[in-house]
């Protein structure tokens, strides 16, 4: 599901390294060359050869000596599973797949002569930008830059979404912040929107390669959290399937039963807030807001949420409170909520 890096816009075409790399235009003079350099030398291509005989590509990121992260669903069918750069090949010998989370880690000795990726052990914040690498396709590393804009609670840790777009052949490539440090493994994304793009938080792939129990690279039974049919998925997920397709009533829904079963959940209120705004019913999308930020005050989407469903509600004073709030959290979603309000009647979303 997951896969590859094309612009979904206009794009350039930029050629480093013998790789081809696709960046949207308004990155274009951003581009930090030996940046770039550096993260595709982190990834290499997995070839998993099928029972059917037929072979399944992703992406799989250098994580430690010999050990290379990958997606479970690349290598759901597996008898054989091997790890390609150039033309070297490395066989992988052993394998800790946890399907459940779609984090499969992969031992292949002799990759441990290449230099793995750095982890990022900060917590990602929205508006941060970042870089997503994977094959295209199984033909050569591609790169695509776009940023943070949601963090999700799941299993102790952030799915983070970005508007970072991958398409087939990504699947377990790494999303790397600034620095070159790794932040998400790419695994996910919903066609319906750009916005809607997910990867597996950096704390699950710690864990995994501290528990690698050695298991022989075989088909593996079960399916992803994501995979499983929309009224077994998380609520967050189910929600963002909801808001990918601008069905708010069906988002409402699912939010509803959200605060029902998790009342001390942030993300369920903020879920139900941002739902009635988009309905026009500010008189439940407020209350469900204050709800959210009393639980998790530092989450800055939902300041700026609460301030658009103030403004429009009218009461400006507040909503220029919360304006002031947001600016010390996120300088760019304060601008943008001020920008709102100097619209005089700000509409959902803003003027």
């Amino acid at each position: 599901m997951a896969g590859s890096l094309i612009s979904q816009g206009s794009r350039i075409l930029v050629v480093l390294a013998g790789m081809a790399i696709p960046v949207g235009v308004a990155w274009a003079q951003a581009l930090d060359f030996e940046l770039f350099t550096r993260l595709t030398h982190k990834v290499l291509k997995v070839e998993a050869m099928n029972t059917d005989g037929s072979v399944s590509m992703g992406t799989g990121v250098l994580v430690g000596d010999g050990f290379v992260v990958t997606n479970c669903h690349v290598t759901a069918r597996a008898r054989a599973i091997e790890l390609v750069r150039g033309e070297f090949r490395w066989e992988v010998e052993a394998q800790r797949a946890d399907v459940e989370h779609d984090l499969c880690v992969l031992r292949a000795p002799h990759s441990g002569d290449l230099a793995p990726a750095e982890m990022s052990f900060d917590a990602p914040q929205i508006g941060q930008a970042v870089h997503a690498v994977g094959f295209i396709f199984g033909i050569a590393p591609r790169l695509n830059v776009g940023v943070i804009n949601a963090l999700h609670d799941y299993d102790g840790a952030k799915i983070v979404q970005s508007t970072t777009p991958f398409t087939s052949g990504a699947s377990g490539g790494g999303l790397f912040d600034d620095k070159g440090r790794l932040v998400g493994i790419v695994t996910f994304r919903y066609r319906a929107g750009e916005a809607f793009h997910f990867s597996l938080p950096v704390s699950w792939v710690v864990d995994a390669i501290a528990h690698f129990d050695g298991q022989t690279v075989a088909p593996l039974k079960g399916t992803p959290f994501w995979g499983r049919p929309r009224d077994q998925q998380p609520h967050f997920l189910r929600a963002a399937t909801y808001a990918a397709e601008g069905d708010w009533q069906g988002m409402a829904h699912v939010a509803s039963e959200w605060t029902r079963l998790e009342p001390d959940s942030a993300s369920a209120w903020r879920t139900l807030g941002v739902s009635k705004s988009r309905l026009k019913q500010l008189d439940a999308a407020v209350p469900a807001l204050r709800r959210s930020v009393s639980l998790d005050g530092g989450y800055a989407p939902t300041w700026y949420e609460l301030g658009l469903a103030l403004a429009g509600s009218g009461n400006r004073s507040e909503a220029t409170a919360v304006q002031h709030t947001l600016q010390g959290l996120n300088e760019k979603l304060s601008k943008d909520l001020t920008l709102a309000l100097d619209c005089g009647e700000p509409e959902i979303p803003p003027c």
